[in-house]
Parts: C-alpha cells; sequence; structure tokens
C-alpha cells in the first residue's frame, strides 16, 4: 500500500459557492490537486501542471478513487464546467490543469534570486496559452535549464512519453508521490544543468527500485546530488558512469552497492 502523504490546499475553498459548484467532484478535484506537479503563472492565474503534463485516462483516476468511469467521467465534466481545471485532449488521454492552483508557495526564489515572473521577463518568456517543452536543454557552456521555464507545450509521442516523466517513473516503482519528492524532482529539472533532467531522474529513480531504499526520495536525491558533483551532465554520461559503477560491484560481491563511493570510482 502506498504511504500517505501531507498536500496543501487553498482554505478559499471553504465556501458555500465553491461547495455548491464542486459538490461531489470533490474527490477528483483532490486528486488532481494531489498529482500537481509544478506551476506556472500565465496573467494572473497560476496554473498546476498534473503529473508533469503527462495525457491521463479515466481509467488512472478509478485505479486511485475506486469509482466507476462513467462516475468519474461525470465529476470531471463538472469541474470543467466550473473551471477548477481544464484539460488539452491527446490521442493517449487528456493533459490536466488545475487553475487557480496554490499547491506550492508562490514566486519561489531560486539560487539567483530571481522569482517566477522575474524569470519569465529576463528570458523573454510569452505569457501566451503554449507552454514551453521540457526538453532541448543545453550545458553550461550554453544555457542553462534556468533559461527554459513553465510548460507552455508538450509534444506528445507514441514512443513512451511516460519513460520521460520522473514523476509518474516514481509513482510506477515506489507509489504515491510525496510532496519532498516533487520538490526535489522539481529542483534537478528547474535548477541544474542536467542535459536531459528527465531522464537522468527517470534512470536514478529505475536503479534507486534495485537497491529498495527505506528513504526512496533521500536516496535518490543523494545519487543526483553526486551525479552533479561529478558533472554527469547528460543520460549518456549517467549510463556510461552506471556500467562502470555495475562492473566494479560485479568484481565486490559481497560488498552492497550502496556502500560503495560513487564519486571515487
Amino acid at each position: 500500500m502506498p504511504k500517505d502523504f501531507f498536500f496543501p490546499t487553498y482554505v478559499g475553498l471553504l465556501s458555500p459557492d465553491h461547495k455548491d459548484k464542486i459538490g461531489p467532484a470533490l474527490w477528483e478535484f483532490l486528486w488532481f490537486i494531489s498529482k500537481t506537479t509544478k506551476e506556472f503563472i500565465e496573467g494572473e492565474e497560476n496554473l498546476g501542471i498534473v503529473l508533469g503534463g503527462k495525457p491521463i485516462k479515466f481509467a488512472d483516476i478509478v485505479e486511485d478513487l475506486g469509482s466507476s468511469e462513467s462516475t468519474v467521467k461525470k465529476h470531471v465534466n463538472r469541474l470543467k464546467k466550473y473551471k477548477y481545471i481544464e484539460s488539452k485532449r491527446t490521442p493517449y488521454g487528456e493533459i490536466y490543469y488545475v487553475k487557480n492552483s496554490k499547491k506550492f508557495k508562490k514566486n519561489r526564489q531560486t539560487k539567483n534570486g530571481l522569482s517566477g515572473n522575474e524569470r519569465q521577463t529576463k528570458n523573454g518568456l510569452s505569457k501566451a496559452r503554449d507552454r514551453p517543452k521540457m526538453d532541448g536543454r543545453q550545458t553550461k557552456n550554453g544555457l542553462s535549464n534556468k533559461d527554459i521555464k513553465d510548460i507552455k507545450e508538450i509534444d506528445i509521442k507514441d514512443d513512451g512519453m511516460d519513460k520521460q516523466n520522473p514523476f509518474k517513473e516514481y509513482e510506477k516503482f515506489f507509489g504515491n508521490l510525496p510532496s519532498s519528492a516533487i520538490n526535489v524532482f522539481n529542483y534537478w529539472i528547474d535548477d541544474s544543468q542536467f542535459v536531459n533532467p528527465e531522464e537522468i531522474i527517470c534512470e536514478v529513480v529505475k536503479r534507486a527500485k534495485k537497491q529498495t531504499p527505506r528513504n526512496p526520495v533521500k536516496y535518490i536525491s543523494k545519487i543526483l546530488t553526486d551525479i552533479n558533483h561529478m558533472e554527469l551532465f547528460t543520460i549518456e554520461a549517467v549510463k556510461a558512469h552506471n556500467e562502470k559503477f555495475d562492473q566494479k560491484v560485479k568484481g565486490q560481491s559481497k560488498q552492497k552497492a550502496g556502500d560503495i563511493d560513487w564519486e571515487n570510482l
């Protein structure tokens, strides 16, 4: 069974107006809030993207809530009608956004001291409805991840979008996504020099599963920190290092992989 975890909600929802509008769709609305992995500002509104932009089917929600697909569909349409959520239809499901999302602290400042709005102005990103792609990051000698921020457009590919989604990858191996994992993943996606941050995080998550760590988030965060310290900024460099690591582990079969010093390989 997945462990329970805390997630915040907006206290302004506790009003007669919201109660009447949300009604029986409350559980679906809470589901969308809990699955929100990132927020971005569009105009005067905060939008929260659900599961990193992964296309979601009604069956995915049913699996967690235990209702029928017809009931979930009715409740989701109710939330759309009253503008609590919006979605973008794809061949593989719908990409959902929570409107006026306040799950995370607003205008969080990064290492360079700029808020989300200031970064958007500095980097010349528009506030149009299209969202920026989450690929195409450059190395430390060019643009860093700090130059490409909020999600504006998501390319839907039939060749395995899930494989590039660290949030979904974590859920697949470890169950419900805790807020600590969301914060860790968002940090490395936004503020690292990784060229392929989503792919690198997914690679680390998959390998973490093999070690069955007591605290997966802490374990994953430590490995990502080590990778960054060693300047393994591409997925190719990470995989090459992993291969070398595995070869050394084979030669030290009596020693646990988790005890080997990554940085001295």
